[in-house]
């Protein structure tokens, strides 16, 4: 009978992998540089919400479709890490290739996962009074 090899295991890494902290195919996460701006504009600061350990971003006015977009609006939105407990989803695997292709070129150091979360994140607050009128028009229906 042979003895078993014993393998060490970083587990920390592989729940950070996991969770998509990582990003794929063993590319280790970039540090976020800081680009000067050429106007002094003042970002609006991050409030620390300690319920669900998120930072949250404003998008009080977000801009309508029809306007055009500042492509540091959509940098400042959803290529932003957030450090908090993570849970698991499904994607259907077309759309996760085509975010990860997007993000492979415009945000290498995003993850999937967190991209995901701030698209969602910022959906939720886009609409967040016809998501509440809406569950309380189904909330008297249970009753």
């Amino acid at each position: 009978m042979s003895k078993r090899k014993q393998v060490d295991v970083d587990e920390e890494l592989i729940k950070s992998m996991m969770t998509g902290d990582i990003p794929r195919l063993n590319r280790e996460p970039v540090e976020a540089m800081l680009i000067p701006e050429e106007d002094a504009e003042v970002e609006s600061p991050a409030i620390e919400n300690t319920a669900y350990n998120h930072t949250e971003r404003d998008v009080s006015s977000p801009p309508k479709s029809s306007q055009r977009r500042d492509p540091k609006d959509y940098t400042s939105l959803f290529l932003q890490k957030n450090a908090g407990t993570k849970r698991q989803t499904y994607v259907s695997s077309d759309l996760y290739d085509k975010i990860s292709k997007i993000l492979g070129i415009i945000a290498k150091d995003i993850s999937v996962p967190n991209f995901i979360d701030n698209v969602l994140e910022n959906h939720l607050k886009e609409y967040r009074d016809e998501i509440n009128e809406i569950y309380r028009n189904n909330a008297d229906l249970l009753l």
